[in-house]
């Protein structure tokens, strides 16, 4: 399945996000510079894409879907989301 089919491209922004070693007044548009928190990122209004860098990100580390943003994995990390 290809998501590009079913979420078209919105010309949005691609944001990054490291629990870990992020930072929350980082810009998170580029791995070196990622937010530490996911809901920052899905708060922008450009998002079309967040990266997640692997990890367990449990349902407070994370928001409750409300708007079609993309979430892919840093390039072949684990990344899983917790929403029980």
């Amino acid at each position: 399945i290809e998501p590009e089919k079913f979420y078209p491209s919105t010309n949005g922004k691609t944001y990054y996000v490291d629990f870990a070693n992020g930072v929350s007044t980082n810009d998170g548009l580029t791995m070196a510079t990622p937010f530490k928190i996911l809901q920052t990122a899905y708060d922008k209004a450009d998002v079309e894409t967040i990266m997640l860098k692997g990890g367990w990100y449990n349902k407070d580390q994370h928001p409750t879907p409300t708007k079609n943003v993309k979430l892919k994995a840093y390039n072949g990390e684990d990344v899983r989301l917790d929403y029980y």
